[in-house]
């Protein structure tokens, strides 16, 4: 079984996640079911606090690349607007009555008494990875055995997080590896065309989706940038008009041209010759080979960066790790990821070959 952990809540941290449904049921078969998940996902998003840096949704899974900053004072007015996004307006509406009756009638102790526990209630949840998760998971499952007049549970076992450096390299690296999702499954021929990723929304349009990637590119350029909600409209499209093609350019690396089994091209990239010729090692796979590849390291590792991030973790809980793991980390066997290490070592099947796409007629 895997290791499931993560740091104290109100820390800075960015995480992997991966949860599936009850028996791997194909529940988001329909482009109706994914923008509602996508909806939701961006409702929670605002109101914890957090911010997605990339995702895929797939038919019976979803991928969530989640920046989770350190906990911050909310005042009263933004709480009750995260209320309105994430409930409505009819409960926000029905809170701010009863809040401006106990304002009114001046009896201080009277409103803290009622106040203070429902503002904790709420502000609990907000920058906190765990209640993100049980936010977004309890609120789609909800709708859908509502909508579809189903019942019972709706997601398998409790969803997967790793732990991610915050290193330019790692932090990439995973978006990529989560946004090629839909072309590793053979759902679509290029990331950039499957609109229930991030890759995808933002090249449709999609302005939370193409921020996401705005920051995300200027951590790994090692940008002092503002960050993309603080710019002004003009800004922001000067600066993605120059992040778009920079990381179109940088997501066609993972775009190697796949062959069937008589060597025809099925898919055009850039042919296996020329990426081969950048490999120093043997026995390792490249970078576009992992990417397009089903990393198990992914999604069981526990923690991904480099080995001094790993190591450093893994001393806080001795009874989850041996001693030489502890000192040592798990370098990723068979990858072409420079320097990363994670946290667990796997024995059988650490690295899938990718499926197969599908050749339209």
């Amino acid at each position: 079984m895997p290791v499931r952990m993560l740091p104290e809540v109100g820390v800075e941290q960015f995480v992997h996640l991966m949860s599936r449904t009850c028996s791997k049921t194909r529940f988001f078969d329909n482009d109706y079911n994914k923008r509602r998940f996508v909806e939701i996902m961006r409702k929670t998003e605002e109101f914890s606090g957090c911010q997605v840096l990339a995702y895929s949704v797939m038919p019976n899974h979803f991928h969530v690349l989640l920046h989770t900053p350190e906990k911050q004072e909310v005042t009263d007015k933004e709480l009750f607007r995260r209320i309105r996004i994430l409930y409505g307006s009819d409960y926000y509406h029905g809170l701010r009555r009863d809040y401006n009756t106990y304002i009114k009638k001046g009896d201080v102790p009277a409103f803290e008494l009622w106040w203070k526990p429902i503002r904790k209630k709420f502000t609990d949840r907000m920058y906190s990875t765990p209640a993100y998760m049980k936010t977004l998971k309890q609120r789609y499952a909800c709708w859908h055995n509502t909508k579809y007049n189903r019942d019972g549970v709706f997601w398998g076992q409790r969803y997967k997080s790793i732990l991610i450096q915050d290193k330019p390299g790692a932090l990439f690296t995973m978006a990529t590896y989560i946004e090629n999702n839909a072309l590793r499954a053979g759902i679509v021929e290029d990331s950039m065309h499957y609109g229930f990723s991030s890759c995808g929304a933002a090249f449709f349009g999609n302005k939370k989706a193409r921020m996401a990637i705005v920051d995300l590119v200027s951590r790994f350029i090692g940008s002092n940038a503002l960050p993309a909600k603080s710019l002004s409209r003009r800004e922001f499209n000067v600066k993605w008009t120059e992040v778009n093609k920079w990381y179109r350019g940088y997501t066609i690396e993972a775009g190697e041209e796949i062959t069937d089994n008589d060597g025809k091209v099925i898919k055009k990239g850039f042919s296996h010759e020329q990426v081969q010729e950048v490999l120093s090692q043997r026995g390792r796979i490249s970078f576009v080979d992992s990417i397009h590849s089903r990393i198990r390291y992914m999604t069981y590792g526990v923690v991904y960066g480099t080995k001094e991030f790993c190591t450093s973790f893994m001393e806080k809980f001795p009874d989850k790790f041996s001693k030489r793991v502890r000192e040592k980390g798990v370098k990723m066997r068979k990858v072409g990821f420079d320097d990363i290490y994670t946290g667990r070592e796997l024995q059988l099947n650490a690295v899938l070959p990718p499926v197969e796409p599908k050749i339209r007629e």
